[in-house]
């Protein structure tokens, strides 16, 4: 509960940034979307399936900014 949470709390708090002409570096939120990526894997075999859910949402919004960014350029 608390890694879903967590979770839920950092998507949240990345809306701004999607919606913002300001963003991170792109290598920062590709990072940050793979390692997500990774905890999503790991809570799924963990049958945390809710958090593993969660995690991949963030990680998309992760990609997200990466994309926008990207077309910033």
């Amino acid at each position: 509960m608390v890694f879903t949470i967590g979770t839920l709390i950092f998507s949240v708090s990345l809306l701004p940034s999607i919606k913002s002409d300001s963003k991170p570096h792109i290598y920062t939120s590709l990072i940050t979307g793979l390692v997500l990526v990774v905890f999503s894997i790991t809570y799924y075999t963990l049958n945390l399936t809710f958090s593993s859910a969660m995690a991949i949402i963030n990680a998309s919004l992760w990609f997200i900014l990466a994309w926008q960014k990207h077309r910033q350029k």
